[in-house]
């Protein structure tokens, strides 16, 4: 029986993502998984909730533990599942703020730049505390990291350990089944091989039965509705000749050309602060969880395209696997990268473990676009091992993006209150040998202070009442045929059909294939009433739903919707279509704002939700609205 040890597990909704990977395996549904964090409430809630995940796949047998303390949690474990955010979301904070003072904008600031390499520099202690508990009690036991920044965190991590470990990301796979949707392709029927370092990974082959596709990707994105789903990856791909892993959001923070420029923001949808406003969401999905864990209602059980379950069934049945995966470049696994740097590559998987493949030299221009970062990783490595803050110092200044909007006084401003502001989580780093030092000692910022002026903020910056209450329907599929990413929205749905012209609805049932779709009622949750569709109608891959509520208006006013969607949103008024937007997101409150006139008396609203992969929700909300 295999022992599973998850550290971090208070990521309840990653925790059961990933508790619900490994069980769709027969053979995990008799192991041990025991469940770590350090945040009682938040584990209490994972490990009832992947209770609730291994009786929905009839796991009978299966062994739950939790604890507090991480030695306990590893002892004797087969495969140690890290998914650890130091200081959560007041950290975040902090890093956002202290940017925000000397005028760095950030979008993500996960992985590289000064954010990036403080969010390395908390994490590191307590992910070489881990590795140390390792190797003391299950030194053949594989790590398998989730945690952010990838390469930088790992390349530290493994070079201070024996263990064998793996850094794992969504980006390659998820980016796959994006490109292929643009040309109308189903990810099973192509083939392609990606290298470089995370989220700055390329795809170096595409193509179905021997013939190269990205011509076709060239000639789809032609089209202007296809080049706007993500506009910043495909100007990198035209201009250095490959697409790139991860989102436009992250990409826009690993280069000089386009975050600095703020006359670019609205032409590739750069959202300054967005990954502030996905920490909200899952503030509000923790409090979604927390409900869901009391009741009895079962979760749809649906395997994720992660691939830590795919990993740990390749090791314990002898299976040939492939997967991506972040590892140390020892072997020269891309030969023209450094040697000491951490490189997301294929790996193969089976009972002896991992085996790198060797790639060979990246594109000349590709390998030069992760070369900076490939240096702050060498950097903050050297900088861990001697404790010389010169170095820190030095990779903070090799930014792309932080050395095109601060010079470099500000760039070590920045570090020194970077360093005083995170010193309760970050190893002693406090030499200064090569270089002069030409700041002051700086007071650090508070994140729990941050936290509660960020909620005061909230609270106060909206004039919209969310719609709690909704008849929901779905999920329809994508028709067979139907091009997959980005066409959800254009596919007429039988709902649509049974509109009334006053946007009245007949409610009634409809047959998809083998099963009968009936219309339920729901409550949305939380500050902006969001309802999360994985738990309302189930999880799905391309798929819509819809969603139907009335609002009651004193006399007749023009005012506005706002509507969060994960991904796409369509939306009819008393009949009459008012918005229509097909996007790949996340489902951030108040995302779109449409003017509409309400009349006095009964609005019907009706709200179709496309999904693509992964999650998907809505929330809407109206401005002065009697509900």
């Amino acid at each position: 029986m295999a022992k599973i040890a998850l550290i971090g597990a208070g990521s309840v909704a990653f925790s059961m993502k990933l508790t619900i990977d490994i069980l769709c395996y027969p053979e995990f549904q008799d192991a041990t998984f025991t469940y770590m964090d350090i945040d009682k409430e938040r584990l209490d809630v994972a490990v009832a909730t992947c209770r609730k995940a291994a009786k929905g796949v009839g796991a009978d047998k299966l062994k739950i533990k939790k604890t507090m303390d991480m030695e306990a949690a590893v002892k004797g474990a087969d495969y140690v599942i890290g998914m650890v955010n130091i200081g959560g979301f007041p950290a975040t904070l902090v890093d956002f703020e202290a940017a925000r003072q000397f005028g760095l904008d950030l979008c993500v600031g996960d992985t590289t730049g000064p954010t990036g390499i403080f969010r390395c520099l908390r994490t590191y202690p307590v992910m070489h505390k881990l590795t140390k508990l390792m190797e003391k009690h299950c030194p053949n036991a594989l790590l398998l990291n989730y945690s952010n920044p990838m390469s930088m965190l790992m390349n530290t991590v493994l070079s201070h350990s024996s263990i064998q470990g793996v850094g794992l990301c969504h980006s390659i796979q998820g980016c796959f089944a994006h490109i292929c949707g643009a040309i109308g392709e189903k990810p099973e029927d192509v083939n392609f091989t990606a290298g470089g370092i995370n989220h700055m990974a390329f795809y170096l082959r595409f193509e179905k039965d021997g013939k190269d596709l990205y011509p076709r990707l060239r000639k789809a994105i032609k089209n202007k509705d296809v080049y706007n789903k993500t506009p910043l990856r495909y100007d990198i791909m035209n201009r250095f000749g490959y697409y790139v892993t991860e989102g436009d959001q992250h990409a826009s923070e690993y280069s000089q050309y386009y975050l600095q420029h703020k006359d670019l923001h609205k032409h590739y949808n750069l959202e300054p602060d967005h990954y502030l406003y996905r920490c909200q969401v899952n503030l509000e999905r923790f409090e979604m969880q927390k409900e869901a864990a009391k009741n009895n209602k079962p979760l749809n059980i649906k395997q994720s395209h992660e691939y830590a379950a795919l990993i740990m069934h390749g090791k314990e049945t002898g299976a040939n696997e492939v997967i991506y995966g972040n590892v140390q470049n020892d072997g020269s696994y891309i030969s023209n990268i450094d040697t000491c740097a951490n490189v997301e590559i294929p790996i193969l998987v089976d009972r002896n473990g991992f085996r790198p493949v060797h790639l060979g030299k990246l594109p000349a221009q590709c390998a030069a676009y992760v070369a900076p970062h490939v240096a702050m990783q060498e950097l903050v490595n050297k900088g861990i091992d001697t404790g010389e803050r010169d170095y820190i110092y030095q990779a903070c200044m090799l930014d792309p993006h932080t050395s095109a909007q601060l010079p470099l006084d500000k760039i070590w401003q920045l570090t020194d209150l970077l360093f005083e502001s995170h010193k309760k989580y970050i190893p002693k780093i406090d030499k200064v040998v090569r270089v002069a030092q030409n700041t002051k000692k700086m007071k650090g910022l508070n994140g729990d202070k941050l936290l509660d002026q960020w909620t005061k903020d909230r609270e106060a910056d909206s004039n919209y009442t969310p719609i709690e209450k909704w008849k929901l329907i779905g999920p329809f599929p994508f028709p067979k045929g139907a091009k997959q990413h980005g066409q959800g929205l254009s596919i007429e749905g039988p709902v649509e059909k049974d509109i009334g012209k006053d946007g009245s609805m007949t409610f009634k049932n409809y047959k998809i294939g083998n099963d009968t779709l009936k219309w339920s009622t729901v409550k949305g949750f939380g500050k902006y009433a969001k309802v999360n569709l994985n738990d309302a109608v189930g999880p799905a891959d391309y798929a819509n739903a819809y969603a139907y509520a009335e609002v009651t208006y004193d006399q007749d006013e023009e005012t506005a919707i706002a509507v969060g969607s994960d991904d796409g949103a369509k939306i009819w008024v008393n009949g009459q279509l008012v918005h229509d937007h097909e996007i790949e997101r996340g489902c951030n409150p108040e995302e779109d704002i449409v003017n509409v006139t309400l009349r006095g008396g009964k609005n019907r609203i009706l709200i179709k939700i496309s999904q693509n992969t992964a999650g998907w929700a809505f929330c809407a909300s109206v401005m002065r609205a009697v509900l």
